[in-house]
This record gives C-alpha cells, sequence and structure tokens, in this order.
C-alpha cells in the first residue's frame, strides 16, 4: 500500500484519507486528493470534506465556520455551503455537514458532487492557540485515488477552479492545456492562464502558457511563464501540493460550426 501522507504513490487505486492544509483562516484553493470509492464519473461528496480541529486549538470549530464556494465564469464566488455541526439549531438538529441555504425550506443538506480535479474555493475557519496566536487546520478528504487519471475537462473558456487531485506534488509545467479532436482552431499562445489567489480571494501570480518557440519567451520551450520586471516571461518552477487548487482560465476553442467547444487540461506523470 501507499503511504499517502509522505506522498508515496505504489498504485493507481488507493482507498484511504488524507489531511490538507490550511496556513490560516481565509479563503484559499483546495479540492479532493480522491473520489468517492465506486463514484460515478470519477466524482467526489461535498461530504466526503471534513474540517479538522488542530491539537493544540483552544476552541472548537465555530457552528457555520467553514465555507466552500463554486464560482461562475467569471471568477466570482456563487453557491455557498456551511459546515454546520451535528445538531446544530441552524440545520433544525440535523447531522452534520455542508448545507446551502434555500428560501422557504431554510438550511438543506448539500448533495453536491465535484468532478476529479474540479477545485473550490475553500474559506478555512479561524483558530487560535493559548497564545491568542491564530493556526492552521486543516480537513479530511478520503476515498479512491485515480492516479492514472490524466485529464480534466473544461466545458467552456472562461474561468473555472481546478485542483491537484493526486495525493503527491505536482509541478505546474506537468499541466497542459488540450484541443479536443473536433477543434477547427488551435490554442492561442498565451491563451490559457493560471492564477493563484490571496487570502481574500483575489487572483494573484499570473501564469501563462506559451507555446514552443513563442516570441513571448525569446523562442523558449512550451510550458507555463510568469512576468518578472527586468527580465521578462520567466519559465515557473511552481509546485502544487496535495489538494491545492488554482484559478484556471481555459482557452477558447471552435468547431467548423465556429461553435465554441470545451477543451482539457492533461495531467502528465
Amino acid at each position: 500500500m501507499a503511504a499517502v501522507g509522505a506522498f508515496a504513490v505504489e498504485s493507481a487505486n488507493i482507498v484511504g484519507y488524507q489531511n490538507i492544509p490550511n496556513d490560516v483562516s481565509g479563503y484559499c484553493q483546495r479540492g479532493a486528493t480522491f473520489i468517492t470509492v465506486g463514484g460515478v464519473n470519477d466524482s467526489y461528496s461535498i461530504q466526503s470534506i471534513i474540517p479538522q480541529v488542530p491539537a493544540d486549538a483552544v476552541d472548537g470549530l465555530d457552528d457555520g465556520g467553514a465555507v466552500i464556494n463554486e464560482i461562475d465564469d467569471f471568477g466570482s464566488p456563487i453557491s455557498e455551503y456551511h459546515y454546520y455541526l451535528e445538531g446544530s439549531g441552524y440545520t433544525g438538529g440535523g447531522k452534520a455537514g455542508w448545507y446551502y441555504f434555500e428560501s422557504g425550506k431554510g438550511n438543506v443538506y448539500a448533495d453536491v458532487t465535484f468532478s476529479r480535479g474540479e477545485g473550490f474555493l475553500y474559506q478555512a475557519p479561524y483558530f487560535e492557540n493559548a497564545d491568542e496566536e491564530e493556526i492552521g487546520s486543516s480537513f479530511t478528504t478520503a476515498g479512491e485515488v485515480k492516479i492514472e487519471a490524466k485529464s480534466v475537462y473544461s466545458e467552456v473558456s472562461g474561468y473555472c477552479h481546478r485542483a491537484n487531485y493526486r495525493p503527491t506534488e505536482l509541478s505546474i509545467q506537468k499541466l497542459t492545456p488540450k484541443a479536443m479532436e473536433e477543434a477547427a482552431t488551435e490554442l492561442d499562445d498565451g491563451g490559457a492562464v493560471i492564477n493563484e489567489i490571496d487570502d481574500f480571494g483575489s487572483p494573484i501570480s499570473e501564469y501563462h502558457y506559451y507555446l514552443e518557440g513563442s516570441g513571448y519567451t525569446g523562442g523558449g520551450k512550451a510550458g507555463w511563464y510568469y512576468f518578472e520586471s527586468g527580465k521578462g516571461n520567466v519559465y515557473a518552477d511552481k509546485v502544487f501540493a496535495p489538494g491545492e487548487g488554482f484559478l484556471y482560465q481555459a482557452p477558447y476553442f471552435e468547431d467548423d460550426n465556429e461553435d465554441e467547444i470545451g477543451s482539457y487540461l492533461e495531467f502528465a506523470d
């Protein structure tokens, strides 16, 4: 079996769990490193994501203090889910888990699933230690690993959350935008973009995918680059931790009918 916590993977399909750390409270991009065992379409349930209380925290998890957001094609948060504790007054004494608010019904237990590699905007809860210093926390994700899966589909161009769905570190250079077979247009030089975000959810650290021999890189190799003053576009050495997410601006492609079509983000070994 694999030592998942130490990032060692010896099998294509591993059943287990992993803790995904968050340095502080606030927004971060995350995703699950496991899919539901036997799940349909390589998906994972939002209910498989469990916020954890740090061992040195003086208080427990605030009821509703952990939040998950999906985003729209413009990168704005939508579909807000709160994690409520078992017996919470916010859920009428319901079971612990993720809930969304629906007018006329109140807080409803979520049956939302995310596809493999789909990320989300996670608002980590706030914890303090005995010295009244803020400390980081984690959430647990459990299920089955799908190491052999190589690509993640984006339905249209625009913003979407993606994540390193493997329980091992992933270089940004292992990610490659790919057109579908029916695409009649080619990948625009620099047309695919990856952003990290800050603790307030705003995009930072922008990386563009440039083609081999691009004029933007002085004829350099294909890959992800960031701009640095005085140096121009620099080949990125960014590495994503297990479960670390990113804001992905998928490139635009058309078919023979000039209709927009989706694309893939390929994950290499």
